[in-house]
């Protein structure tokens, strides 16, 4: 996955270079934070803002089981937006037994979901989400809409 970052006209490079420019020259009025500091604060203000686990819908834009550990490993996606997500081990035995029975397939790349997850920030490691659940319930009703959004489109080609 690779992200571009924003292509900025001339003037908008000429307008940041301005920009960091009167922020050096008046640096005494900005703290400074090393980086440790900075993560250990990132990471306060999440378990603050959210010390109870949510739901998060998303599609699954990576999906792989380590072999060796047994846990699961997700890049989620929406739109722009990207999350690390992981499910421990006993919990993936779990909920992909459950899962496959409620749903008739696996969890895997390209599928829609809805995680109950905690979201975690890790100094070294950044943002992730270490899912609980996985809405069986709103799977079937997508792998429906899927099957008939198919079925529209099989019918509409006849």
């Amino acid at each position: 996955m690779n992200i571009s970052p924003p292509v900025l006209s001339g003037g908008e490079w000429v307008r940041n270079i301005e920009k960091a420019c009167f922020i050096c020259k008046n640096r005494k009025a900005l703290a400074v934070y090393s980086l440790d500091e900075l993560n250990q604060h990132i990471r306060e203000t999440i378990e603050n803002e959210y010390p109870e686990a949510l739901w998060i819908r998303a599609e699954i834009f990576a999906f792989q089981v380590n072999p060796m550990s047994g846990h699961c490993y997700m890049e989620l996606a929406e739109g722009y937006a990207r999350a690390k997500a992981m499910v421990w081990k006993k919990t993936y035995e779990i909920l992909s037994r459950k899962f496959q029975i409620g749903t008739g397939m696996g969890l895997q790349k390209g599928m829609a979901v809805q995680l109950l997850a905690k979201v975690e920030y890790h100094i070294q490691y950044g943002l992730s989400l270490v899912v609980w659940y996985v809405d069986i319930v709103f799977s079937l009703g997508e792998k429906a809409n899927h099957g008939q959004n198919r079925t529209n489109r099989d019918h509409s080609d006849s």
